[in-house]
Formats: C-alpha cells, structure tokens, sequence
C-alpha cells in the first residue's frame, strides 16, 4: 500500500509539473517591437507568440531567431514583482529573461552568459 501511495505522489507531481510547463509560452510577454539602443548595440526585439527575432538597426540583418525549438529550459521567472519568462540558448550559451514593466511600459532584458558581466537593457515599446 505504501508503494502504491509512493506512485500515485510521483504522477501527481509529474503531471502538475508538465501542466506548469506547458502553461509558460511565449504568449506570457506582451507581442510587438521593443527598441534595445545603447553605445554598443542599437537593435529590436520583435515578440510574437511564434517567437521572438532579434534585429540589427544599423544593418537591418536578423542576429538571432528564438522559438519552442531552439530554446532550451523555458520558464516563469520573477523580478521582485514583476513576472517574466527566461530561456537558455544552447546556441550561443546565454540566458535570456524578459521582465513586463507594465508602469512606463517598457520592458527588462537581461542576458547572462558564464564569466562575463550581465547585459541588462530597459527597452520601450517601438
């Protein structure tokens, strides 16, 4: 009976962890264009509930193109208040998380990649 008790927990527990899984999409952050400009970089990131593209300004050329296939560890995530969601790219071995500001609205990109500084950018809506 134990045993049973012990398996009957383990599917539960899989199965609420699938089903939160499946409810983080990238429907989560609001769709349209958002301006990332600094010294360094002048770009757009356009999300749609396909994914999200990464734009050169200066060039026009797309950098980095990021769906349900290419991103890896998908994820709600929480700054403080604020809810986002955050993914890792196996591509280029960064971690990417997307803050909605909805006061201002703008939005907060952060991008980790191990043994260099955290990239942080607010970006407004374009």
């Amino acid at each position: 009976m134990k045993k049973l008790a012990l398996v009957l927990i383990l599917l539960l527990a899989v199965s609420g962890a699938t089903l939160f899984a499946q409810a983080v999409s990238l429907s989560s952050l609001p769709s349209g264009s958002w301006v990332d400009k600094n010294e360094n970089w002048d770009g757009t990131w356009t999300f749609s509930s396909t994914g999200i593209t990464i734009r050169d300004n200066q060039t026009g050329t797309v950098t980095g193109t990021y769906n349900l296939g290419n991103m890896q560890n998908l994820k709600a995530v929480t700054s403080g208040a604020t809810a986002g969601i955050s993914f890792y790219s196996a591509d280029n071995g960064k971690t990417f998380a997307f803050y909605a500001n909805p006061v201002g609205g703008s939005m907060v990109l952060t991008i980790d990649r191990e043994g260099q500084a955290q990239y942080r950018a607010t970006m407004q809506k374009q």
